[in-house]
């Protein structure tokens, strides 16, 4: 390490770069803060070692930003790099494509190796005792994939159907009731919460039943409006036809 093993000019802008090394596929993303351009390069073991692969160019300047994960992109557009650029007033993804025909059809295992799964192969202790791992890997074929959690060791994520209104309210009735046994049982529990919440309640209620009855008083005077017009409204055909027909006697 006491000389460079390859050197090259990258522009003549004074943007710090922050460097982004892609280890699955050999690909070297140099992100310059403070301006608009991504450069990205092919590292490869021969004597040229490094081939620029092309360059992102946009006038609005990126303050930094962050990768999504590998698990995170979409094999069917062969998406291999997904920058999420931070600029003054919002957040650009930026997709990073290989172009192939056949990437929608057909899954690309030559530009998708198995990835890290996001979970430790060590606990902290573990590594402070000394103890090393290879990283825990998973397959992004969606037709094998098996994404892993924090806390599943079977490697399967298992999705929880949302809770209705009702469940909710179970739930919170449930907690409050555990709260206040808790609370009794230090000695910190204070009745006027009770009150406060049952007055609360009690509100509310009314509240809504004030709601609704303005609902239905608005909708009643809107239904008399409306039929108080039709009564006019026929009132008045009537009188066009028996004029008309006083016309014709004539």
């Amino acid at each position: 390490m006491s000389k460079p093993i390859e050197t090259n000019t990258i522009d003549q802008a004074s943007s710090i770069l922050q460097p982004m090394y892609d280890n699955d596929i050999g690909v070297l993303y140099l992100v310059g803060k403070g301006d608009g351009t991504i450069n990205f390069y092919e590292l490869v073991n021969d004597d040229k070692k490094l081939y620029m692969l092309g360059t992102f160019r946009d006038t609005e300047p990126q303050k930094g930003g962050g990768w999504v994960a590998k698990k995170g992109l979409d094999v069917w557009r062969c998406e291999v790099g997904r920058f999420l650029k931070l600029t003054s007033k919002s957040i650009i993804p930026i997709s990073f494509i290989v172009p192939r025909k056949s990437g929608e059809e057909i899954f690309q295992a030559d530009i998708y190796p198995d990835a890290f799964a996001g979970k430790a192969a060590l606990s902290a202790e573990d590594w402070a005792n000394g103890q090393n791992k290879p990283p825990i890997l998973m397959s992004l074929d969606p037709s094998v994939r098996q994404d892993l959690n924090a806390t599943d060791d079977d490697g399967n994520v298992q999705f929880t159907k949302k809770k209705t209104y009702d469940e909710l309210l179970a739930d919170n009735t449930r907690l409050t009731a555990r709260v206040k046994e808790l609370e009794i049982k230090l000695g910190i529990y204070d009745p006027s919460k009770d009150e406060n919440n049952e007055d609360n309640a009690n509100n509310n209620v009314e509240d809504n039943n004030n709601n609704n009855n303005n609902d239905t008083n608005n909708n009643n005077d809107t239904n008399n409006n409306d039929n108080a017009n039709n009564v006019e409204e026929n009132v008045e055909d009537n009188n066009d036809n028996q004029n008309n027909d006083d016309q014709k006697e004539d």
